[in-house]
């Protein structure tokens, strides 16, 4: 019966350990963008690291270049979710301060927090205004605001959003002029985006030496 038992507990554990991999292969799909779900996306995974290697050794082609294939086909698939997932959360931080004022205008307004944040949704573009459309939709089936809140930052990983989102919580908790304690935030968000474009722009020159000098190796093997 102990076996059983810990047989029992190791397959629930297993399955847990699943589901929540599938849960962020989800997440990481939704905010790239893509329309999958995650056991599609899975399946198309698989089959471009098995089949088009399959099909060249089939055809004839040197196992040199169905290894490549493997690891092309291994690659791309993940390679293109995390580029169009960077796109879309460096969007999204463009577009941050943009909704924290569109947040504070509704809330001069007299409106809820939660109307602004459909506010945002309806008013605003993607990636932001899907993303913030998803948590009042989630507020309006039942989720806490703090859970749907803590699951956006999550999928973002945004510093920013963090704090405003941080922010909100304290301030059901204790009260206070959210109005004003957003528009603080933001003018902390426009001045980290203005620094961040300076650092950028002051260190373009060694970043490019830096690619430069980082791919010749990959050159002068290829050659």
């Amino acid at each position: 019966a102990q076996e059983r038992s810990a047989a029992r507990r190791t397959k629930n554990g297993t399955e847990r350990a699943r589901l929540r991999r599938l849960d962020q292969i989800a997440d990481e799909l939704y905010v790239a963008g893509i329309a999958l779900r995650a056991e599609e996306f899975i399946t198309i995974w698989v089959l471009t690291g098995a089949i088009l290697p399959a099909i060249a050794l089939f055809l004839g082609a040197p196992m040199s270049l169905s290894i490549g294939l493997v690891i092309v086909g291994v690659s791309a698939p993940i390679g293109y979710v995390t580029l169009k997932r960077n796109r879309r959360l460096a969007q999204f931080g463009k577009q941050l301060s943009d909704a924290m004022t569109v947040i504070c205008n509704a809330l001069r307004a007299g409106q809820s927090f939660q109307t602004a944040l459909k506010n945002v949704g309806e008013e605003m573009e993607e990636p932001i205004s899907r993303e913030f459309m998803r948590v009042f939709r989630e507020t309006q089936l039942g989720m806490p605001l703090e859970a749907s809140l803590m699951r956006l930052v999550q999928r973002t990983k945004n510093q920013d959003l963090d704090l405003m989102c941080s922010a909100v919580i304290i301030q059901r908790q204790i009260g206070g002029n959210l109005a004003a304690i957003l528009e603080n935030i933001s003018d902390t968000i426009n001045q980290r985006i203005r620094m961040r474009g300076e650092v950028k722009a002051m260190t373009s020159a060694g970043r490019l030496s830096g690619l430069i000098i980082g791919a010749l190796p990959i050159f002068i093997i290829v050659l």
